[in-house]
């Protein structure tokens, strides 16, 4: 494998594209074939743009020359001839100071072809799906999952069903009731549940594994700072940032499986903002039977909720015009914390700063073989209340913390 510089001048990374055209997608092995002197152009899309999305298959494009014709599934002269299929799968990796970064792991979904007139460049966009697309249309119809104690057992079931083994999974803390004989059920559908129910998320990392990340991650996991962006030298270079300001549910309502509707309701926040509810989850059903583990998921809702902070719905990070930052760039994931800065000016000088902390919900990217590589990232707000975990090592100790925690 060869990975191809983007730009002269090593001012961003080498690219990489990979794929597999000699196995099927059930295969138990894999063959790459490099086709990294062909790439024009790859771009992903970030898996979720907010902390209640529970993520679809992340969708992406890559785009390849195709003068000689090899990319045309009918030519059967081409050196792919009966191979370039459906659900091929495909890598994008890329390198930096000598470190290799998974970009984007899934499948070909199609191989469309754009043909200009006779005698000039013709190419291939391939559209292209992750790691979550097995799970979207297997089918659950007739499974009868047991009842588990945590989530991520809940989880491990359908994917163990589905057969994926490349996976994740953080314990969970909310208990999962037997499903009963499940008629029409996907995979992606039942594992969207179960996350939206621990206040949690599944999702496909950039290597293909299946990732799970309970409601604690981000509380116990994610503490330390990933990167800081923003415009003061050493931090991360960045364009196009989309600040937003007033989600605010000042009540919450939750209905435990099978119970009754529980409800809390912040008097500050409906006096200043009316009965604006949430309805949680907003994405995915409510599995949990407990009563009291839905109220508590109405109490710690309200709290964050009850007013409108600010987040960065979506930013554009420019690695180029700081490359030493490439390395913090490329390891962003889903729950990685992160800060952002702004500064602003009075008669040309600094007069303040926002700061707004956050987790990042995914990546997206835009490659332009000779142009540019661009990541940008949707940001969620940290929760900057301190919390009492109970049973944890850090957030269990008495008097420690201020809140308890669900």
């Amino acid at each position: 494998m060869a990975f191809l510089a983007v730009m002269p001048g090593s001012v961003v990374p080498s690219i990489e594209v990979a794929v597999d055209f000699d196995n099927d997608p059930t295969a138990g092995t894999t063959t790459w074939t490099d086709v990294t002197p062909y790439v024009v152009a790859y771009s992903r899309n970030p898996v979720r743009t907010n902390e209640f999305d529970q993520p679809g298959v992340c969708t992406g494009q890559i785009t390849l020359r195709n003068d000689d014709a090899r990319f045309i599934p009918d030519n059967v002269a081409g050196p792919y001839f009966g191979k370039l299929k459906k659900l091929r799968r495909v890598r994008v990796r890329a390198q930096w100071g000598g470190v290799t970064y998974n970009r984007f792991w899934g499948y070909v979904d199609d191989w469309p072809q754009s043909w200009d007139e006779y005698g000039r460049d013709q190419s291939v966009t391939l559209q292209i799906k992750d790691g979550l697309t097995p799970l979207e249309t297997f089918d659950l119809v007739g499974q009868d999952f047991p009842a588990v104690s945590a989530s991520g057992s809940a989880v491990a079931q359908v994917l163990t069903a589905a057969g994926i083994t490349a996976r994740s999974l953080d314990t969970g803390q909310s208990p999962i009731p037997d499903s009963g004989t499940l008629s029409s059920t996907f995979a992606l559908q039942r594992v969207h549940d179960i996350a939206a129910s621990e206040n949690g998320v599944v999702f496909a990392d950039g290597g293909g594994t299946i990732e799970f990340h309970d409601r604690r991650h981000r509380l116990t996991q994610s503490a330390v700072v990933q990167g800081t962006i923003g415009d003061a030298p050493g931090e991360i270079p960045y364009t196009n940032p989309q600040p937003l300001f007033g989600d605010v549910w000042p009540i919450v309502t939750v209905t435990a499986n099978g119970g009754t509707l529980e409800m809390s309701t912040d008097a500050a926040g409906t006096a200043s903002y009316y009965q604006r509810t949430l309805a949680f989850p907003p994405s995915g059903t409510y599995l949990v039977a407990s009563q009291a583990e839905a109220k508590a998921a109405t109490q710690y809702l309200v709290n964050r909720y009850a007013a409108p902070v600010t987040r960065v719905a979506s930013v554009d990070l420019i690695g180029a015009r700081s490359p030493s930052l490439w390395g913090p760039i490329l390891n962003l994931d889903t729950s990685d914390r992160v800060i952002f800065r702004r500064r602003f000016l009075s008669n040309g000088t600094v007069a303040g700063t926002v700061q707004v902390d956050g987790f990042v919900e995914g990546y997206g990217e835009t490659v332009k073989i000779g142009e540019s590589w661009v990541v940008s990232v949707p940001i969620s707000p940290a929760d900057l209340q301190s919390y009492w975990l109970a049973g944890d090592a850090v957030y269990g100790l008495a008097g420690e913390t201020t809140r308890a925690g669900y």
